[in-house]
């Protein structure tokens, strides 16, 4: 089982979602939220570009729309692969971060 994602496929998954009909925005939002979070973190933000013309539309019409959004690709997107946290039995949250003196209580 793979455990890790490529920060382009995340980009393409989020991006799909974003210019669907079928998804609320309430929900755009929290994959643009998330999205944006993880391409600064792995520093491949690059900004957004808006799928209706805000000049064509009224400002309650444009609010109603705001996270109907592309988010654009670096042209040297880096990659990289996003591994998930594992967290111990005892708090830490991976191998490297564990500080246990006890092996039984984190399993090193």
């Amino acid at each position: 089982m793979k455990k890790t994602i490529k920060v382009l496929d995340l980009l393409d998954k989020v991006n799909t979602a974003l210019a669907s009909e079928n998804i609320s925005q309430d929900e755009k939002n929290a994959l643009s939220w998330l999205l944006t979070s993880v391409l600064h973190e792995t520093g491949n933000y690059h900004g957004y570009t808006y799928l209706f013309d805000w000049n064509a539309l009224t400002l309650s019409q444009a609010e109603s729309k705001r996270y109907d959004r592309q988010y654009l690709k670096k042209a040297s997107l880096k990659k990289l692969e996003i591994k998930p946290i594992v967290y111990l039995a005892c708090g830490h949250g991976t191998k490297d971060d564990c500080q246990c003196d006890l092996e039984s209580k984190c399993g090193f």
